[in-house]
């Protein structure tokens, strides 16, 4: 009876923290149940495919469209709704994934989530990012479809390696040659991992050719909540993946969608709770790695060589909301009264609408909060702005990261991987004088 009971109390919630297209999400989902308790049962797999669609056209039409198709010249709009929809799609799939967003937004409002401060920024500055708290392993699988190592999708070991010192330098507020970050030390630090599931030594990244999978070579990785009209996601990422609790899975795709490759979703993540099958992070080839004036070579587009995408999905890995979430798709201000629906559960960020691709005159009023301008949040790296705008996450932020890691299902076990760790390989044996 008890858990009958917290199932009822999470469904409520959900329909409590829903803004307008959460509501019609939940509705088309659940088979138009007016009962946020009952009927949580999904239609069938080619009827939710149709109402999803339809629920794209409603978001499409009925939001703030500026806030989608705008762009510099020459750079098009990059997409942001992907999480938004998967994100609600799976909370009205899965149980477990539905209580653990539900445990993360109930026990981390703003004036209550922080229970192990972060440290003084003194003292964070005084650190090396060698020294961060905690240190996630990442294995890239990069999913091509038979090109050689350097060409296309299968991209190189350096553009790789690239990506990952680039999340370091974000996540630690580190400068680099190209970069001036200017938030704070979040105290996570990722690394290739080192050692396998098996504990034998790795370097971190594994290359499979996905052309088998259906419609992969032509539409790359699908998605239920996508355009493709199939759904291949956990066909693609059955192809290579390690035990999503020791692990970050980072999947280097061809295309996400059918996009080819361009404009549109560049990346996706789920929150913690995920099914371990799904879990982690699926990238663009050409928006994984940092190279902003081109000068290394990687095969990144423009707009995308700041490794923007991965620093944004990696935090919501973390359990990170959009700056402006419940924004509805750009189409109101946020009111931060429910966390996780009508603000994104930081105290030190301001309610504002997400912004369009570009940067405007930081001075620009912000209209969802008085006081506040366009440059309290478009730096932030979860607002909607171009890369060249991004250069910072807040102290909240950091905090909602470290207590995700310390608190929150699989996350707990992430956070003390040893995937960082090299093998400790034996002392050779010495026969008369040699190995």
């Amino acid at each position: 009876m008890a858990d009958r009971a917290q199932a009822r109390a999470v469904k409520a919630w959900i329909w409590t923290r829903s803004t307008t297209e959460d509501r019609l999400m939940r509705l088309l989902v659940s088979g138009f149940s007016a009962d946020p308790t009952q009927r949580l049962t999904p239609p069938r797999p080619n009827q939710a495919l149709r109402w999803i669609a339809l629920a794209f056209a409603f978001a499409s039409c009925c939001a703030n469209s500026g806030t989608w198709d705008k762009a510099w010249p020459n750079e098009p709009a990059i997409e942001h709704r992907d999480f938004e929809l998967r994100h609600r799609w799976l909370q009205a799939q899965d149980a477990e994934f539905q209580n653990q967003v539900w445990q993360l937004d109930t026990k981390q409002s703003p004036t209550t989530f922080a229970p192990n401060p972060l440290p003084t920024q003194s003292a964070v500055d005084a650190r090396e990012p060698e020294a961060a708290i905690f240190r996630i392993p990442v294995v890239v699988h990069v999913i091509h479809t038979g090109q050689s190592v350097g060409t296309g999708v299968n991209i190189s070991d350096a553009q790789i390696h690239s990506a990952i010192d680039n999340l370091n330098a974000a996540y630690s507020n580190s400068d680099t040659a190209w970069s001036d970050y200017t938030g704070v030390n979040t105290l996570v630090q990722f690394c290739l991992a080192q050692r396998d599931d098996l504990n034998n030594p790795s370097p971190g990244i594994v290359r499979v050719d996905g052309s088998a999978v259906f419609q992969y070579t032509a539409q790359g990785i699908c998605n239920a909540t996508g355009s493709c009209g199939v759904d291949n996601e956990l066909a693609v990422k059955s192809l290579s993946a390690w035990d999503s609790t020791r692990y970050l899975n980072v999947w280097v795709v061809n295309e996400i969608n059918g996009n080819d490759g361009g404009a549109g979703t560049q990346g996706y993540a789920y929150f913690p709770g995920a099914p371990a099958a799904q879990d982690g992070l699926a990238v663009l080839y050409n928006a994984f790695g940092y190279d902003p004036d081109g000068s290394l070579g990687f095969n990144l587009k423009p707009f995308t060589s700041r490794n923007a995408t991965s620093i944004h999905e990696i935090a919501h890995f973390l359990g990170v909301y959009h700056t402006y979430e419940g924004d509805g798709f750009g189409s109101t201000c946020p009111t931060d009264a429910i966390c996780g629906a009508s603000g994104d559960c930081v105290a030190d960020t301001p309610r504002h609408r997400r912004s369009a691709m570009g940067c405007i005159d930081d001075a620009t009023p912000n209209v969802c909060q008085v006081g506040t301008t366009a440059g309290d949040f478009q730096h932030n790296f979860m607002d909607s702005s171009s890369e060249v705008c991004q250069s910072e996450f807040t102290s909240g932020q950091a905090q909602r990261m470290v207590s995700t890691l310390l608190n929150v299902g699989s996350r707990i076990l992430l956070g003390a991987s040893p995937g960082c760790e090299p093998v400790a390989l034996p002392d050779p044996i010495l026969v008369d004088g040699f190995e």
